[in-house]
């Protein structure tokens, strides 16, 4: 994790290391437990245990012999190889981040590839906003594979012979880690219901819903839904209704961006048009997109439109009723 780094490269890995172990969305469980593993202060491993003590439960029950290290524990062993793995799906998913899992600077010591300083602004931002999330993910994941690790090492090395240990497969730490990171994000939804009630007035953009918004809401992490909380990690999507074949599938979507600093709001639309066959396939008859005037340009305009014309093809005009003026 820190071969072939320079001085200069190891001291600022070393510092990205620090930002984690102090950062605000850990929750102190969480926090000590990435402290004692960042420090090596797990009681296992041939300088602290001897004879089979020292190796790998998990590989000793399949007939292999590994060291059990912190990067074997977290990172090689096949069952945290598959947890990472489902981990690197749910992110993606939700993000559209892509994380590579090969590598233990991101399973152990949890840091994302950063932006370059030469990179959009709006993905550094993006980068910024999903950072809670991914401490809060990264953190709980590493203790969980702990726990799991120790119920396995005390089922092989039972005194009455050795078991199989209760809840230490793949699904079983995975469905834990979506529990523990649900609790602490509606723990931080509860926070911010406190602080929106009983802190002063904050200025626009610094108030508490902003803060849990652009971090839980706006990143696609959690959805705010009737029934209260839903967190996208490690979950299935919503229900979405099927769409009959035969039909025409229109999608429209429209962002807008608030004013920041020198820079005016802008907002903008985007519309696609599918053509849905009999057996289900679409094919795409038109896309448009435009941008919507977010600003009166007018002294007396009390409100502004965006008129766009673009052809519509026969088949899709006969299908959505429509009839030229």
């Amino acid at each position: 994790m820190f071969d072939g780094l320079s001085q200069t490269q190891r001291l600022a890995r070393l510092g990205e290391v620090a930002g984690a172990l102090t950062h605000w969305a850990l929750p102190e469980q969480e926090r000590h437990h990435l402290c004692v593993t960042m420090h090596h202060g797990h009681f296992q491993g041939a300088v602290k245990r001897k004879g089979d003590q020292a190796l790998c439960a998990r590989c000793l029950a399949k007939g292999a012999s590994h060291e059990e290290t912190v990067v074997h524990a977290v990172h090689e062993c096949p069952e945290s190889t598959e947890v990472w793995a489902g981990i690197a799906r749910t992110w993606e998913a939700t993000t559209s981040e892509p994380l590579d899992m090969s590598s233990p600077v991101l399973t152990v010591l949890g840091l994302r590839p950063r932006p370059s300083a030469d990179a959009p602004t709006q993905a550094r931002e993006r980068f910024e906003a999903r950072e809670p999330a991914w401490r809060l993910l990264h953190a709980v994941t590493l203790l969980k594979l702990h726990q799991a690790r120790n119920r396995v090492h005390m089922a092989y090395h039972d005194p009455k012979g050795a078991r199989d240990a209760r809840l230490s497969k793949p699904k079983d730490i995975l469905r834990a880690i979506r529990l523990r990171v649900t609790q602490m994000v509606q723990y931080e939804r509860t926070k911010t219901t406190h602080a929106a009630k009983c802190e002063p007035k904050a200025a626009p953009r610094q108030k508490a819903w902003h803060r849990f918004n652009s971090h839980w809401l706006t990143t696609g992490i959690a959805t705010l839904t009737k029934g209260g909380l839903r967190l996208n990690l490690l979950s299935a999507p919503p229900p979405t209704p099927p769409v009959p074949p035969g039909t025409i599938l229109i999608r429209v979507a429209a962002s807008l961006q608030p004013a920041k600093g020198q820079r005016p709001p802008a907002s903008a639309w985007a519309m696609e048009v599918l053509k849905v066959a009999r057996d289900g396939t679409q094919t795409t008859r038109l896309t448009a997109r435009g941008a919507i005037a977010a600003t009166a340009t007018h002294a007396n305009a009390t409100n502004t439109r965006t008129w766009l014309k673009f052809i519509l093809p026969d088949d899709i005009a006969l299908a959505i009723g429509y009839t030229p003026a």
